[in-house]
Order: C-alpha cells, then structure tokens, then sequence
C-alpha cells in the first residue's frame, strides 16, 4: 500500500478506494492464467475472475520456434522498381476507429475487393495481421493458379511479428498457419508505404475503414482481445462497480450531492492543490467540519446559528447555497447569489468550492465557543 501511495496524489486516493486491489488481484491472475500457472477453482479467492469469466485471452506460454520463411522486404518505392508486372499483387489495411474495427483485402488480378468488421476489440497490429491471414484464404479460394504472389502491407510491426521465430500470439501464430498452406506457391510478404497513392494499398485502405464504419459488413471473431483489453476490462467493471455502490448508499448524504459520481478527472484536480485547501474541500464534501450543527453535536456550543447571519441552522447547505450574509462573495466567486441546492455545486470546480468556503468562520484556525 506504502508503494502505490507514495507515487502521485491522485494515484494514492485510487489506490485507497473501494475495488482498487480486487482490480490489481484480477490483473495477476489474467498473468497467471495466460502462463498457465493458475489453478481456478470454484471457492475463496480463486473465483475473483467470474466476473469476466467469458473474456478471453491472446497469448499462450509455449513458444514457436520453428523458423519462418515470411521474411520482411523492404525496397525503394521511389524508382516505382517494386511490383513485378508478373506478380499477383493483393493489399491488405485494417482501420481502428471509435464506431469499430475494420480489415479491407483488394487485388485487382484476383478480383478480390472484401470488407470485414472484427467482432472482438483488438489492437491496430492485430488487425492488420488478421487481414493477411484472411487474405491468405481468399487466395486460397479464388481456385485461380497460384505463382508470384506477394501480399501487401503497409504494417512493418505486423510483417516483422509474422516473420518472428518466437511468437507467442494466437493471432500470429494462425496467419503464419494460414501462410504455411501456401508456403510451396510461391507466395510471399512485402511492405508498401502508406498514404503513397499506390492503388492497391487506398483501394485495401477504403475497404477497411468501410469495415470499421458499416454495422452491416460481413464480421468475423478473430482476433482475440489482447490482455490489455482484459485489463482495460477489469478497470470498467471495477468503476462500475464502484459507482453502483456510491450511489445506492443510504448515508453520505452532502457527499453524494455535491460529488454524485466518481471523477478521476475532478480527484486530480482537488489533490493538486495544498493541503490546507485539500482539507477544506473534504470538510465541504464530507460535511465533516466545525459547522454550527456539528459543534452543537459535539457539545462545543450550546447552539448551532449560523454565525455569518445568526438566522438559520448553520449548515453546509446554507453556506453553500443561500446564507445571505456571504451573497457578495458568492456570486463573485461562483457567479451566482443563491444556489437552489447541493447539486447546484456538484458540476462546479472544485476551485471555486474551495475559495468561496476557506474564508467560512467554521474554517478558521480558532473556534469561538458561544455562550
């Protein structure tokens, strides 16, 4: 805990919150799981992944080392010497976007123009090695003669991940099977620049981002997700999670108002500032602070007037929101006189909570005990 406290501020308060090390715990395990030294079981703490029990993972521990023969090429397109006139040239290109992933196969002297949406969340690599692997079988079942073929991608990472002799990814290892069907064809990898205007490879660029953009493309499961996404997976279970309890609690009442939900964002903000800010925001939040109801409960005062106006019960809520003692200084700082309420406050930064409230005679150094 001392470790993940002393990083940063913000980093401190998520390792303190609720979920935070059943989160952490989840990630080992996906390690574990992944080098096939864990051993579930369906009691105690080993049922921490259920809650993701249907993801899956990409890797898998054995290596394979059996050479490959899908070496990388690299030439100079500047002297247009690359593409044999003989050759078979097909282009591959995959497009990750927020609406979705796509992976488009085109070549012209086969008659291939295809378009693929990837059902499972994958990184950009996965993706463009996924598509020469489809490529692969599209070639297959054109049926036409299969000589100089070369397959294009304008991926170097996903061309040098196939051409890899330890690998240790699903994906690659089925492009490198699919390519083994077609080892003896004459069939090979080669790189093309990208956004070159090589017909191939826009015609392989327009086909993906259709992919990735129509709900109605054809779609296929592979890739797996990466562990990444698994980890990214565990995180937004986990918030939701926290969320969900945040806000069905029947107590915490100033808290879930004026913070109805969990912000990283607006955590990070608050925890920039010095500490004696920091502890006048968390009285605020909290409700925790020497306001006139809590110092009549703690029997420090015989009563609990507001001591800005002396006439209401001195609470948060009515310095916060309607004590018109301090209206002035409330609409400057906050640009209103009077707030209906908590939530007024809730979407305000957290900046002009702290400065309209560090002046509250609550917040001063001294106490003045009322008679």
């Amino acid at each position: 805990m001392n470790k993940e406290v002393n990083k940063e501020p913000h980093q401190g308060a998520k390792a303190c919150s609720p979920g935070y090390h059943r989160s952490q715990a989840a990630k080992g395990v996906i390690r574990l799981r992944e080098s096939n030294l864990w051993k579930p079981t369906n009691y105690g703490h080993s049922r921490i992944l259920d809650v993701i029990r249907k993801l899956s993972g990409n890797k898998r521990p054995n290596l394979l080392n059996n050479p490959t023969d899908y070496l990388v090429v690299r030439e100079d397109w500047d002297d247009n010497s690359v593409i044999n006139k003989h050759e078979t040239s097909v282009y591959t290109d995959a497009s990750v976007t927020k609406t979705g992933t796509g992976i488009g196969i085109y070549s012209e002297a086969l008659n291939i123009q295809k378009s693929y949406r990837l059902k499972n969340g994958c990184r950009a690599i996965q993706a463009e090695i996924c598509a020469i692997g489809e490529a692969v079988r599209l070639i297959r079942a054109s049926g036409k003669p299969l000589g100089n073929v070369i397959i294009y991608s304008d991926s170097q990472a996903a061309l040098k991940s196939i051409a890899s002799k330890s690998v240790r990814s699903k994906v690659v290892m089925s492009c490198q099977e699919a390519l083994s069907w077609i080892r003896g064809d004459g069939v090979g990898l080669r790189w093309v620049p990208g956004h070159r205007n090589v017909v191939g490879n826009t015609g392989a660029d327009g086909l993906a981002k259709l992919g990735a953009r129509e709900s109605g493309a054809e779609v296929i499961d592979s890739p797996l997700p990466p562990i990444s996404s698994l980890k990214d997976a565990i995180e937004k279970i986990t918030l939701e999670k926290q969320k969900e309890i945040w806000q069905n609690r029947n107590d915490c009442g100033i808290a879930r108002n004026l913070w109805p939900k969990i912000d990283n964002s607006r955590t990070g903000q608050l925890l920039k500032h010095k500490k004696n800010l920091v502890r006048i925001a968390a009285g605020v939040i909290t409700g925790n602070c020497a306001v006139g109801v809590n110092l009549q409960k703690w029997k420090i005062t015989n009563d609990n007037y507001c001591r800005e106006c002396n006439e209401e019960e001195e609470t948060i809520e009515h310095l916060l929101c309607r004590c018109p003692a301090i209206v002035n200084r409330r609409f400057q700082i906050m640009g209103q006189e009077f707030l209906d309420g908590l939530e007024d406050a809730a979407e305000m930064e957290i900046n002009k909570i702290m400065n309209f409230a560090r002046n509250w005679k609550c917040f001063r150094s001294e106490v003045v005990k009322k008679g």
